[in-house]
C-alpha cells in the first residue's frame, strides 16, 4: 500500500491504496469543485486512484455536510408522512 496524503491547505484527507494504483489529485482551478455548490467542471471528485488494468477505481468526494443533511431529511420527510 502506498498513502496518498492531500496536498490542499487545509488537508482533507488521507488514503492508502495498492501501490500499483495511478493516483491523480485535481488542483487546476477550473477543475476543483465550488466551495458554494460543490460542484465543478469535473462534479465533485477531487481525487481518483486506480488500475485500469482490472477496472478498479476509487474516488474522493467532496461534497457539502449540509446537503447530506438536508437530502437526508427530505427522504425521512418523505416516508414518514402518513399514506392518503
Amino acid at each position: 500500500m502506498k498513502r496518498f496524503v492531500d496536498n490542499a491547505n487545509p488537508s482533507y484527507f488521507v488514503i492508502d491504496v495498492p501501490q500499483r494504483f495511478f493516483t491523480i489529485r485535481r488542483s487546476a482551478k477550473g477543475d476543483l469543485p465550488d466551495a458554494q455548490t460543490g460542484q465543478g467542471r469535473r462534479g465533485g471528485t477531487i481525487f481518483t486512484a486506480g488500475d485500469m488494468s482490472k477496472a478498479e477505481v476509487v474516488a474522493v468526494e467532496r461534497y457539502e455536510g449540509l446537503l447530506h443533511l438536508h437530502v437526508a431529511f427530505w427522504h425521512l420527510l418523505r416516508f414518514m408522512r402518513p399514506k392518503l
